[in-house]
């Protein structure tokens, strides 16, 4: 009968501990992780009519990281998510996409993945 009743308060304690730690946890902050590229960023509480360009900034980041890393190693898993970055986040520069596209994005990547400020 001891034991049953150790076990069951050993059990709460630890469920409480979880549910503390799920609780407590800071949902604010998201990460954004593209093959061995990540940045974190936070959501931001703004007032009525502002955009948030936190996550739009991380992605670019993420960009910037994927061209250097294409840049050294020229492999096609980093093309292939760079080009996705690109037509979602990218500014697109039709002077850019002349002659190799990925190449022009890469040679340009802090201008292709110009991060926004919130006003």
């Amino acid at each position: 009968m001891k034991t049953s009743k150790m076990i069951l308060i050993i059990s709460l304690i630890f469920c409480g501990g979880i549910l503390i730690v799920f609780l407590l946890k800071d949902n604010s902050k998201k990460e954004i992780k593209i093959l061995d590229c990540e940045q974190i960023y936070e959501l931001e509480d703004l007032q009525p009519g502002f955009i948030d360009f936190s996550e739009s900034n991380a992605k670019k980041g993420v960009g910037i990281c994927l061209c250097e890393k294409f840049l050294r190693n020229r492999e096609q898993k980093y093309k292939v998510e760079i080009l996705k970055l690109y037509n979602e986040v990218g500014i697109i520069y039709p002077s850019f996409e002349k002659g190799s596209k990925i190449d022009s994005v890469c040679n340009n990547r802090t201008y292709v993945f110009f991060k926004q400020f919130n006003l």
